[in-house]
């Protein structure tokens, strides 16, 4: 996403990327950056990560990662186990 572009509407408050990748943590800061507003006119307050690898073993780099501890979020991991892997 350009800076330029215009922001995609999400109904926020909480919304999900779907991925556990570099570019998945691209989209997570440019809410972040940007302060989008949802549909609804409430700021994006949650973003939900939802990937297939666990968090002990991410797709992302740790550079990728670093990058997010210089914007004003707080990362967590809550890692579900109860998903059944084939």
């Amino acid at each position: 996403m350009s800076s330029g572009a215009p922001a995609p509407v999400l109904a926020g408050p909480t919304v999900a990327v779907v991925g556990g990748g570099n570019v998945a943590l691209d989209v997570v800061k440019s809410i972040a950056r940007r302060q989008i507003v949802g549909a609804r006119g409430l700021p994006i307050r949650r973003v939900e990560m939802i990937m297939r690898s666990s968090a002990s073993n991410p797709s992302f780099t740790a550079s990728a990662l670093d990058e997010l501890t210089n914007l004003p979020i707080e990362p967590t991991v809550a890692a579900d186990e109860a998903v059944s892997r084939p």
